[in-house]
């Protein structure tokens, strides 16, 4: 958050506790409420825009849907876990690998 918002933030809490204690109108704390109500609204559409833009090149997600298999795959990891009834079962027990791991350094290949 900006630090113009953080002030309209701060500033709705002191009107609130001025017109609880019945030192401002409503109609003044209103003003101030909807105030900060629109500068946040704004902000968090700002934000959302640019996060937007940021993963929009981003076209690989975490984790891959293989239909056939009904699993979720990280390629990076090597890992698949089921889907069962709807639901991805993300417990190491569950999970297979999916692809063989290198051979060991002391190991000789035939």
């Amino acid at each position: 958050m900006s630090k113009e918002l953080m002030r309209n933030l701060k500033g709705k809490k002191k009107a609130h506790e001025m017109w609880k204690n019945g030192l401002t109108t409503w109609e003044e704390y209103r003003n101030v409420a909807r105030a900060c109500r629109d500068a946040t609204r704004k902000a968090k559409a700002r934000l959302e825009l640019n996060l937007a833009k940021v993963i929009k090149d981003n076209k690989k997600g975490f984790f891959k849907y293989e239909e056939s298999t009904n699993e979720l795959i990280n390629e990076e990891l090597g890992i698949a876990y089921p889907i069962i009834d709807g639901i991805p079962n993300m417990i190491p027990e569950a999970a297979r690998t999916t692809r063989k791991r290198p051979p060991a350094e002391g190991s000789e290949q035939p």
